[in-house]
């Protein structure tokens, strides 16, 4: 599904609620409505969830829950048979299970971050959960990385808070992280060997910092799964390499 199935015709109300509520220049790339008057709005800047009408307790107003992508935690929809909802997370947000068919304040249609679903409307706010999901990761990227690069040790460290947050799951950080590295560390190792003396340390610096930070991360996560990896999956980076002598002696 692409971007333009993600921006739909709101009925009037809520498409009023909407239109009051942007900034001059401010871009809906989402645009969704639940099973009730309740929409999932999202532009380049945050996250809006509107609800409007009796069925979502506000007979006579309009309840707005709205959040930048660097506050939020997570994005999903919650799937049973023929029913749903679609779900925002952020930081102070106590998300607990819901069922389409409460009627209290903690239903689907009364949570200020919820959307109520059928299973028609799963399709479209999947995709719109992994938009915003991929908005959220921009959000944490390093800013202006090319007039300031960060070290290998501070993506690495960014990457592993992304995947405590539950932001990304294990097998994306794994990903990402073969990603950085190959991409700092640059050169084969065999190319080290006709490298200056200066670029050699810095590089091997550099390797060395980066093996320390993927051990401690690597126990941190075993930590959290129970399953303690041995020495030799701790420290399977890239091996260490002495350069021969170069040179003649007197």
């Amino acid at each position: 599904m692409n971007d333009a199935n993600l921006i739909w015709n709101l009925p009037g109300r809520l498409s009023r609620i909407v239109q009051e509520n942007l900034t001059p220049g401010e871009q809906v790339i989402v645009k969704l409505k639940g099973v009730f008057n309740e929409a999932l709005v999202c532009t380049e800047r945050r996250v809006m969830v509107i609800k409007s009408g009796f069925m979502t307790g506000n007979t006579f107003g309009s309840d707005i829950f709205q959040v930048p992508y660097a506050n939020i935690t997570g994005a999903q929809v919650n799937a049973h048979l023929l029913t749903g909802y679609f779900e925002v997370s952020a930081g102070g947000i106590q998300n607990q299970p819901k069922s389409y068919w409460q009627t209290d304040k903690n239903s689907p249609e009364k949570s200020p971050n919820c959307v109520s679903l059928n299973r028609g409307l799963f399709t479209p706010f999947r995709a719109a959960s992994n938009l915003i999901i991929e908005r959220v990761y921009r959000a944490h990227a390093p800013q202006n990385a090319s007039d300031n690069p960060p070290t290998g040790t501070v993506l690495l460290e960014h990457l592993a808070k992304l995947r405590d947050a539950g932001i990304l799951s294990d097998a994306e950080f794994e990903a990402k992280k073969t990603e950085i590295l190959s991409r700092l560390l640059g050169a084969p190792l065999h190319e080290e060997m006709s490298m200056p003396e200066d670029v050699f340390r810095v590089r091997r610096t550099t390797i060395k910092s980066i093996s320390e930070t993927i051990v401690s991360l690597r126990l941190k996560l075993a930590g959290k799964s129970g399953d303690r990896p041995s020495l030799v999956q701790l420290t399977s980076t890239q091996p260490e390499v002495k350069r021969p002598f170069i040179g003649t002696l007197d």
